[in-house]
């Protein structure tokens, strides 16, 4: 499984006579070296790549030779001031791949930002860095200063012919610098006192002359990403005067933004990164069911179908999760250490084969047509969402009815709960529930705070509703695990009482939720449904 490797680095621009200064009272500094290296940067013709925040490129000489994808679309913590955060992917060279073919797994990883365009050699950077480690005291690293002489040199290929290399390219002036120089400082640590000492170093950096990077090293090469136009279009901003068609379409772009931003976190294997995919994946279906209204008979619903197909192929995967999660932490409770783990060893062994299965069955639809088509189909629909003409009347005439009507059913079926009812009545209340809460969300960037506070006391129903359907699909996982294939006849007993332990959490979500219920039902969050804004 390939990872991603979080980078953060500052950069500063300097003159060909710029003499760094002394640092020898902030760190110890220990010279490396000088590396000479070639980086050529591959893209599609029209830069599919650069236009999404992404760099592909190959490097030759230096410590890191090989294959880099930098992504700026994956979610990145703040840094310093003047600090830029991305992450880094590197395949080590080989010895058998062609110069100018990227290696099949790491252009899987970028599929739907690609849509299946070739990628070419767009032009390189050659680099003559000298390096130096900065070092605590005791000598552990803090980060890398590079100081960088940098030539820009054309190279045929995708949007490289005549009259189209550096310079001249797309988003390019014809006064772009061929040579310039800069300082680089990586950051080695991450840690907060390291933060502080490189603090220091960049405004000694500073005093001595250096300037802040205008762009990165690609943007040289490639020229500005926002001269060439986005490929997915911003979200717009929204007031209640606002048409409700933007309503509509700042959702669609928001959580289709989301989608392939979890995308390429979900090949990386990330950490929750099949959760927030799902999350986007029922938030998109959420908006154009609750738009529905405003859209074109039959564009919006065959739209939701391959979203209902995508939510549904990713279902097992992201159920077997959270229920292995959750199981073996409850087996680790059982009274006894050594039962508790044969228990989890049973319970982990069967849930890792089925997990197993799941990510091969996610994968093949990562992989499929049907998959990157939907992807593209997501894309036009932010781009032009095909609305009715209605849809250009204000947004606080046109949302709150929707809200209200997503309301209604919610309130319809919280009103025949009762704590003997079956799991399915529960199961349909939580559906209900998240479609109202999503549907406020919706709401909210154009209607400000009544919708945000309906929206905010919804997430505390979705959240003790799904607590509880957490603990019936538990149970009902534990009772499959006990009855299936041969089971140790101790093992099938603490599957039983852990069985009737999460039967107990079922109970107690259910006696929660009338007081839970009281208190998002109250007038004051909900009085804009039918007096508008």
């Amino acid at each position: 499984m390939v990872h991603a490797e979080r980078e953060r680095e500052r950069k500063f621009s300097v003159d060909e006579a710029y003499e760094p200064p002394d640092l020898s009272d902030l760190v110890r500094v220990r010279a490396d070296g000088t590396d000479v290296l070639v980086t050529t940067y591959f893209d599609t013709p029209d830069l599919r790549l650069w236009r999404q925040g992404a760099v592909l490129r190959r490097r030759t000489g230096g410590p890191d030779a090989g294959w880099h994808l930098k992504l700026a679309v994956l979610p990145a913590e703040e840094g310093p001031a003047g600090t830029r955060v991305r992450d880094e992917i590197r395949f080590p060279p080989s010895a058998d791949e062609a110069a100018d073919t990227p290696p099949a797994a790491l252009l899987d990883l970028i599929r739907v930002l690609l849509a299946d365009q070739g990628v070419g050699p767009y032009g390189c950077l050659r680099t003559e860095r000298m390096r130096s480690t900065l070092l605590r005291p005791d000598g552990t690293e803090l980060a890398e200063l590079a100081d960088d002489r940098v030539t820009v040199e054309p190279r045929p290929g995708p949007g490289t012919g005549p009259g189209t290399g550096p310079g001249t390219g797309p988003g390019t002036t014809s006064a772009m610098v061929t040579h310039f120089r800069e300082l680089e400082v990586e950051d080695r640590a991450g840690a907060r006192d390291a933060a502080e000492v490189l603090d220091a170093v960049a405004e000694r950096l500073h005093s001595a002359g250096a300037g802040s990077a205008v762009g990165s090293k690609a943007t040289r090469l490639l020229g500005d990403p926002q001269a060439l136009g986005p490929l997915v279009p911003p979200v717009p901003e929204l007031t209640p005067d606002s048409p409700a068609r933007s309503a509509v379409q700042a959702y669609l772009t928001t959580y289709f933004g989301a989608l392939r931003r979890e995308d390429l976190r979900v090949r990386l294997a990330a950490q929750d990164s099949v959760h927030q995919f799902r999350v986007a994946t029922r938030r998109l279906r959420a908006g154009l069911r609750a738009f529905r209204p405003l859209l074109e008979p039959g564009w919006g619903d065959e739209l939701n179908a391959e979203l209902r197909w995508l939510a549904h192929t990713f279902a097992p995967l992201r159920d077997t999760e959270v229920q292995r999660e959750r199981l073996l932490a409850r087996a680790d409770r059982l009274p006894d250490p050594d039962l508790a783990g044969r228990v989890r060893e049973f319970l982990g062994r069967r849930l890792d084969r089925e997990l197993a299965d799941a990510w091969d069955a996610a994968t093949r639809v990562l992989a499929s047509e049907r998959y990157l088509a939907l992807h593209e189909r997501l894309r036009a629909a932010a781009w032009a969402p095909r609305t009715l003409p209605g849809p250009r009347d204000r947004c606080g005439d046109v949302l709150p009815p929707l809200a209200n009507d997503a309301w209604r059913r919610l309130d319809k079926a919280a009103r025949s709960l009762g704590t003997k009812q079956p799991d399915a009545v529960w199961h349909r209340a939580r559906i209900r529930a998240k479609r109202a809460r999503y549907t406020a969300e919706a709401c909210a960037p154009a209607l400000g705070k009544p919708a945000a506070r309906l929206a905010k006391r919804l997430s505390r129903l979705t959240d003790l509703l799904g607590e509880h359907q957490d603990a019936v699909v538990a149970a009902e996982t534990l009772t499959r695990q006990a009855t299936t294939g041969r089971v140790p006849v101790v093992t099938a007993y603490w599957l039983g009482v852990m069985h009737e332990q999460e039967r107990a959490e079922a109970g107690r979500a259910r006696a929660a939720f009338p007081a839970v219920w009281a208190d998002v039902r109250r007038p004051k969050f909900r009085n804009w449904l039918t007096e508008g804004l």
